[in-house]
């Protein structure tokens, strides 16, 4: 396939999924993939997960994290830089957007229930997105016991989701997972 071609499939997959990327980074996730592995078949789930787990643990917004790892295993560098300005561009606009409109109507009962409404629907995208992770992570009693680990550490002691990240990482070599 013509490399121009790729980049323009690259940058408007992405451009479509900034468009009704609500949420943030956990959120966006099943849009991604469901771009990514099921439409146009770039990916496969496992490989999916693992640019995910890659998004996860390096710095910056996940979202972008994951669209700039999948612009590049598919075409490298330029398809990095076509897929993350793909979903920069439209969330910039709205938000501009919104900025204005919620200077003006900030106090109405509309926008209240506009954003009571939104955090709900939010709840189940980000579940529906670690539905889609763990049938590909859990692949045995050992990586559901170091998921449980990670949640209840993440619970109770208010420690940084990296220092998990990196716990469960090396539990992971202890294991021979």
């Amino acid at each position: 396939m013509n490399l121009l071609v790729l980049l323009g499939q690259l940058f408007f997959s992405f451009f479509s999924v900034g468009w009704v990327s609500f949420g943030g980074g956990q959120a966006i996730l099943p849009i991604i993939q469901s771009v990514v592995v099921t439409n146009r078949g770039w990916l496969s789930t496992g490989e999916f997960v693992d640019l995910i787990a890659i998004s996860q643990i390096t710095p910056g917004p996940v979202a972008i994290n994951t669209a700039t790892f999948v612009g590049y295993r598919i075409a490298g560098v330029p398809g990095a830089v076509s897929a993350t300005v793909g979903l920069v561009i439209p969330p910039v606009i709205v938000s501009s957007v919104l900025c204005l409109l919620m200077r003006r109507h900030r106090d109405t009962p509309v926008v209240a229930g506009m954003q009571a409404a939104l955090k709900p629907a939010l709840i189940a995208l980000i579940l529906y997105s670690a539905m889609v992770v763990a049938q590909v992570a859990f692949t045995g009693y050992a990586t559901v016991l170091v998921a449980v680990a990670g949640l209840v550490v993440l619970l109770r002691s208010g420690l940084h989701p990296l220092w998990v990240i990196v716990a469960s990482a090396g539990a992971g070599v202890l294991l021979g997972l």
